[in-house]
């Protein structure tokens, strides 16, 4: 039995697939390039209302360009976030910059939660409670303390000029 040349048997088909792929770039066709998110969580004061704080969460570094981020309180989403979009770096891999309005009084855990595919697990990166900004009254305290002491000082050396005057005065008087 012999077969017609018009039909495609299963080693015709595999025999062109290699042949198709050669001019491609299999590095692009086949990336296996994962880098791991770097996960940073830090406040400031926001600038509209004193009593709030903006929390933020920033992850850098990662690819490939899907991600899954959240801000979380006590474990469980803050649906308020405003999200900066997934970003490209210099380096090839991409960025992601979330936020989210808090009180500034008030207590629980924030975290930022994190799912992508070059972790083998979930990483979730707890806020410390500080803040970047949130200091300008012991900023200004520092700033009175320093102030007041300058002022003391120059009233010191005033009082001591005029000690030594009066002391030099009686001496040249009981003379």
């Amino acid at each position: 039995m012999s077969r017609n040349r018009n039909q495609a048997g299963p080693s015709s088909k595999t025999s062109s697939i290699p042949q198709e792929l050669t001019g491609l770039d299999l590095k692009r066709f086949n990336n296996t390039k994962k880098n791991s998110p770097d996960v940073r969580v830090f406040a400031r004061r926001a600038p509209d209302d004193h009593s709030k704080l903006v929390l933020i969460c920033l992850v850098t570094g990662f690819y490939p360009r899907d991600i899954e981020m959240n801000i979380r309180l006590n474990r469980i989403n803050i649906e308020s976030q405003i999200s900066s979009g997934i970003r490209p770096n210099a380096d090839e891999t991409f960025q992601l910059r979330s936020s989210v309005k808090i009180n500034r009084n008030h207590r629980g855990s924030y975290d930022c939660h994190v799912i992508h595919s070059s972790l083998t697990e979930p990483v979730s990166v707890e806020w410390d409670g500080k803040c970047l900004n949130c200091d300008p009254d012991s900023q200004q305290a520092v700033t009175a303390g320093v102030a007041a002491a300058a002022a003391a000082a120059v009233v010191l050396v005033v009082l001591i000029v005029i000690g030594y005057c009066i002391c030099k005065k009686k001496s040249s008087d009981g003379l």
